[in-house]
């Protein structure tokens, strides 16, 4: 092989080296390694090197070995044949070079160079857009409303504004105090300080008419507080402390009123305390007006509860102070004037001596023996009075009398309660006293009572349960108190009551399932029902119920039957056939669902056949009345009948005709009075009487010719 063909496997000085060894051998030294050149555009391969009979040299002999030590070459492609064979000449031993992913990277590498910087300008310009497009997507979205039940203390003031002025829409006293607050904690820069300020007047505003309206109320102090709000710098502070100016010194005007007022009541000066309450001038506030009337109406009621106690006083005394029954009374009627005014102090102690009198009286009927009548003077002693125990006992046993004497046809808890308080209020009493024979009489009708009570509270406990077998064993539970028994009345309302509730359940199926049907709103469906809710006899509870469905089914089932006609009717009447709509209307009987709705029906077409019948003849009076033949307009319009549409409008015309003709017969006639007058002023020539008339002169009018005779008809 020749020397240049040699040289051009060598590698380039210049060039980056890249160890090549043989292959299936260790390098040997650093001085054997071969460097090829980085450049080289294809990919280089390397090829074992073969021996004479075609096997690796590695596996030859001696020359092998001394070929072990020589470098592998690679070899450019523009002599890819000759290199294959001059390596296998010399039994060098080609490596495959992995150039492909130099050269991939070197590419990369140069297009990043190049491109670097276009793909940074450009992921900063995708940046900035993407940043610009986020933006102004924000500020045109709508934020979300804020949730004002979770404010805190770092929520946006933009929030908080939010809330306070949705929260002040109600137009109460506390959301609009709460938002004036917030807002006057804000400095005067405030980014929302317009919108602030406008919110804060209105407000204001609202505020100021509150506390006017709790002003008018009489209510100064919560008008003044409300009022007090307002701080300097706002917008409605001038009226706001000219209101609360304005309502102290009312206040304090009424305040001085009030006491001068009420210390008269208090002394019973009726004319000093009317005399303050006079007017001062006609300009007087609406609450000036209104004090002035409350202090007057207190004056009246003050007066009236004076003029009942002075009453009761003279009854008390006319009557003999020993009558029971007069205290009685008149401690009774004392409970009764009003507790509020400054004569109960008064009303208070009067009572308090009118019930020692009659304790005294029912003490002395007591220890005479008289049990009767000092259970009767007991009755009127109030519950409050202090007494010993002998009067003690005396009122309990009166108590117990009056509740075992109660007559009631109605059952309640109540009158259970107040029986067994009265039977408890007897067992103190012993037998050693001599209202025990008493106490023992009433306790014996208490008990009976109470029992019978007992067991109707069971019964209606038992019958709350709506089920038949528990309404039932109610009623046999109420049976059991026998017509001797004194709760027997109010026993048999409730057994009635119960039976009307077994009723109920029995008969409720029926009706339920009628309703059901009756949904589908078909005739079949209606009449089906109608037949189950009919099942229900009379006297039943739920008769009435049920007969009020009914009557709604056959209201739908004559609505359902009737309703084509009436819209045939209707489109006969479309088609301006009335008197065929009035024929088929008028086929809805008498009593039917629409036959109310029919008649008027057939009533606006009569009418319209009517007008269009007389419009005519009044038109043509009309004309005749604008010719000024007012006469015989009068007697065309006369020609449309009472009870027609046009006869209100045909009789307005002829008022209004006869009317001008009255107007005009005064005039004419004073016409013919004055040609009369001159008439007999003036000589008659004796030509005017010889003249002939002339009437005379014209010719007789031509009578109608006479109709021919019959002809004489052939005898039978």
């Amino acid at each position: 092989m020749s020397q240049r063909a040699i040289d051009q496997f060598r590698p380039q000085p210049a060039s980056t080296p890249q160890q090549v060894q043989p292959q299936g051998h260790p390098a040997t030294s650093p001085s054997q390694d071969i460097s090829l050149e980085e450049t080289i555009d294809p990919p280089a391969l390397s090829l074992p090197s073969l021996g004479e009979n075609g096997h690796p040299a590695s596996a030859q002999g001696g020359r092998d070995a001394q070929l072990e030590t020589q470098p592998a070459l690679e070899y450019p492609p523009s002599s890819l044949s000759n290199s294959l064979t001059a390596a296998s000449a010399m039994g060098v031993a080609v490596q495959p070079y992995p150039s492909v992913a130099h050269r991939i990277k070197r590419r990369v590498a140069q297009s990043a160079r190049f491109l670097g910087a276009p793909l940074i300008w450009l992921g900063v310009v995708a940046f900035c857009s993407g940043t610009g497009y986020a933006a102004f997507h924000w500020l045109l979205t709508i934020p979300p409303v804020p949730e004002c039940d979770r404010l805190w203390f770092f929520s946006l003031d933009s929030d908080k504004l939010f809330c306070a002025e949705k929260a002040a829409q109600s137009g109460t006293a506390e959301t609009l105090v709460a938002g004036l607050k917030l807002v006057d904690l804000w400095p005067s820069n405030h980014q929302l300080a317009p919108r602030a300020t406008r919110l804060k007047r209105e407000w204001s505003k609202q505020l100021l008419q509150l506390a006017s309206a709790k002003a008018l109320q009489n209510d100064l102090e919560a008008a003044i507080e409300l009022a007090k709000v307002i701080q300097p710098g706002n917008p409605v502070y001038r009226d706001a402390k000219n209101a609360i100016l304005e309502w102290e010194k009312l206040r304090d005007r009424d305040y001085v009123l009030t006491d001068v007022v009420e210390s008269a009541l208090k002394r019973h000066d009726w004319q000093k305390a009317e005399a303050e309450l006079q007017p001062p001038s006609n300009q007087m506030s609406e609450y000036q007006r209104q004090q002035f009337n409350r202090l007057k109406e207190r004056v009246v009621t003050e007066r009236m509860a004076f003029n009942q106690l002075q009453q009761l006083r003279t009854l008390v005394q006319a009557q003999s102070s020993a009558n029971s029954e007069t205290l009685g009374r008149a401690i009774q009627l004392a409970a009764q004037i009003n507790p509020r005014s400054y004569v109960s102090v008064e009303v208070a102690r009067q009572v308090q001596q009118w019930s020692q009198a009659l304790a005294k009286i029912a003490e002395n009927k007591l220890n005479q023996g008289d049990i009767p009548g000092a259970i009767a003077a007991a009755q009127w002693l109030p519950t409050t009075l202090s007494l010993s125990p002998k009067l003690q006992e005396l009122v309990w046993v009166s108590r117990a009398q009056q509740v075992a004497n109660q007559q009631s046809q109605l059952f309640s808890y109540d009158r259970l309660w107040q029986h067994a308080a009265a039977l408890a209020m007897l067992q103190p009493i012993s037998a050693d006293s001599p209202l025990y024979s008493a106490a023992q009489a009433h306790r014996l009708q208490l008990q009976n009572q109470v029992q019978d009570l007992t067991q109707l509270t069971l019964a209606s406990t038992v019958a709350k349960v709506p089920q038949i077998p528990a309404l039932q064993f109610a009623i046999q539970m109420a049976q059991a108190i026998t017509p001797d028994r004194p709760n027997r009345i109010a026993a048999q309302t409730l057994i009635a009551e119960w039976r009307k509730d077994i009723q109920r359940v029995e008969d409720r199926p029926y009706l339920t399932l009628a309703q059901r049907v009756a949904k589908a709103g078909k005739v079949k469906d209606l009449q089906t029902a109608i037949a189950h809710a009919s099942k229900i006899a009379l006297g039943r509870a739920l008769r009435p119920e049920a007969q009020a469905a009914i009557f709604d089914w056959r209201q739908q089932i004559q609505t359902i039957e009737d309703k084509p006609i009436l819209d045939r009717a209707r489109k006969l009447a479309e088609q301006k056939r009335l008197i065929d709509a009035i024929r088929e209307a008028d086929k809805i009987p008498v009593g039917r669902t629409l036959h109310p709705e029919a008649q008027a029906a057939i009533l606006r077409w009569t009418k319209m056949i009517q007008t269009a019948e007389d419009q005519p003849i009044l038109n043509e009076a009309r004309v005749l009345a604008n010719q000024g033949n007012v006469g015989a307009a009068i007697g065309v319009a006369y020609q449309i009948a009472p009870g027609r549409a046009l006869y209100e409008a045909a009789q307005k015309e002829i008022a209004v005709w006869s009317a001008q003709l009255a107007a005009v017969r005064p005039s004419r006639r004073w016409n013919e009075e004055a040609w009369d007058n001159r008439s007999r002023n003036r000589e008659p020539t004796p030509q005017s009487y010889d003249a002939p008339r002339r009437w005379q002169q014209d010719p007789a009018p031509a009578l109608p010719p006479e109709p021919p005779p019959p002809p004489e008809l052939p005898p039978p």
